[in-house]
């Protein structure tokens, strides 16, 4: 099987058309486009961003892409750079579940600075991002649980979603193809001490591999060579990476059965962890009628991940607070729903929050991680101060594939993350117009500009 892994891989890639996608494949596609949009937007005005913008500027570089959510004219590279890191910084992006990675960011930065670089056409981004996706969320679910356990997936493996991206849209042919996988997968780098302490380097892993795989189909593209079996050769990247591989989930259904149906659209900007938590807590709270004020303790039991990742007890910034399961289930229990203007200072100092917070306890269940990453349960249990005991049980978050978002649904949450960005409502209406009729799009660097003149003029 070794031998033939990265050929089948190449092939596919190397071959894949518009016309081989189905209709609700194309659809979820440019629906990603929207949702990774509206990631980036909630980014705009993040300390992160601005820094990365400067640095940008400071750069230089060809004047042969945008980004987006300034509107700033830069090299492609640098566009991979800045848009990759703020798809990933608000905490808004898409997730592959059973691999325990977050595609759409590094995946869709990539792909969208090279097509505007070449002048690709929405129909060829669209078969990018596919491909990008199909390939990529096969291999992080081979290599994961293990593989997290050291290291963020997004970093990692995102940088390989970026390089079969690029490489479709640069038609690559299917050595060339190889070549772009192996220069990628020797730049694969994301240390998981970079999400535990909460670093700016988190988002900073999207950037990168966005970067990093790119480069490595612009380096195959002019002739660089790597290796001939990069995942799963002696020292291939999947043996590195992990001590537990699923090699048949590298390949399975490649081209029949399509990853990208099964992305979750995250439903609150925060930690992916953290989501089935809110939703039980926002069960208990509707179903109830509870208000802070009835609530004696809270209980929550999760799988372990869930607590190293976001087990922040006294979360001191915004965007601390995106990885504190305490923080997100009191604001979920204090106010009836969990958005973006819930994390801003005023509201994570409020006392009367962290009166909330000092009722909530937050434990590892190792039972719970026998079906992890497949579920991601959490279990509450609230007593009230009149001697209830209310529990409930998720074991899928909103916007996971069991529980999905509409289209509808995603638009809202575009124009939820855009207005708090200070966009009007008028001009994200237009924006998601234009993406999600992108297949009419003649030259995507046209849609670029247009998409950041309308939102900076």
């Amino acid at each position: 099987m070794i031998e033939v892994i990265s050929p089948v891989i190449a092939r596919y890639t190397a071959t894949l058309t518009y016309a081989d996608l189905p209709g609700d494949v194309r659809c979820t596609a440019k629906r990603c486009l929207l949702d990774w949009m509206g990631a980036v937007f909630a980014a705009r005005n993040e300390a992160v961003a601005l820094r990365l913008r400067e640095l940008a500027a400071s750069l230089g570089g060809h004047p042969d892409a945008t980004i987006i959510a300034f509107g700033d004219r830069t090299s492609w590279l640098n566009a991979c750079l800045v848009n990759g890191s703020m798809a990933h910084l608000a905490e808004s992006d898409d997730i592959f579940r059973e691999g325990i990675y977050h595609p759409g960011a590094p995946t869709i930065a990539a792909a969208l600075a090279v097509a505007e670089k070449i002048h690709s056409s929405g129909r060829e981004l669209i078969v990018a991002i596919v491909g990008g996706y199909e390939v990529s969320t096969r291999i992080a679910q081979a290599i994961n649980p293990s593989h997290y356990r050291f290291w963020h997936t997004t970093g990692t493996v995102g940088t390989l979603g970026a390089a079969i991206a690029a490489a479709i849209l640069l038609r690559l042919n299917e050595t060339q193809t190889i070549h772009a996988l192996g220069l990628a997968a020797t730049q694969a780098a994301g240390l998981a001490q970079t999400i535990i302490e909460q670093t700016d380097g988190k988002p900073l892993h999207s950037g990168k591999a966005a970067l990093n795989g790119a480069l490595a189909a612009f380096l195959a593209a002019s002739g660089f060579n790597g290796p001939q079996e990069p995942l799963m050769g002696l020292r291939g990247f999947c043996r590195v990476v992990s001590n537990s591989i699923d090699e048949d989930a590298l390949t399975r259904g490649l081209g029949d059965e399509h990853n990208i149906l099964k992305v979750t659209f995250k439903f609150y900007p925060s930690c992916g962890h953290t989501h089935s938590a809110i939703d039980a807590a926002l069960y208990l709270a509707r179903e109830e009628h509870l208000g802070p004020e009835d609530i004696a303790e809270v209980d929550l039991s999760t799988y372990s991940a869930a607590v190293d990742v976001a087990g922040n007890d006294d979360p001191k910034t915004p965007y601390e607070a995106k990885f504190s399961l305490r923080y997100c289930v009191a604001v979920a229990l204090a106010f009836g729903e969990v958005t973006s203007r819930l994390f801003e200072p005023s509201v994570l100092q409020s006392p009367d929050i962290r009166h909330v917070m000092e009722r909530i306890r937050v434990r590892r269940d190792p039972a719970l991680d026998e079906e992890f990453p497949a579920k991601r349960t959490s279990i509450i249990r609230i007593v009230t101060k009149d001697g209830r005991e209310l529990t409930r049980r998720e074991d899928y978050r909103k916007g996971d594939p069991e529980k999905p978002l509409s289209e509808d649904d995603v638009k809202v949450k575009f124009m939820d993350l855009g207005r708090n960005a200070g966009i009007s409502c008028g001009r994200l209406t237009a924006i998601a117009e234009r993406i999600m009729n992108i297949e009419d799009v003649e030259d995507v660097s046209f849609l670029c500009q247009a998409v950041s003149e309308s939102i900076n003029s």
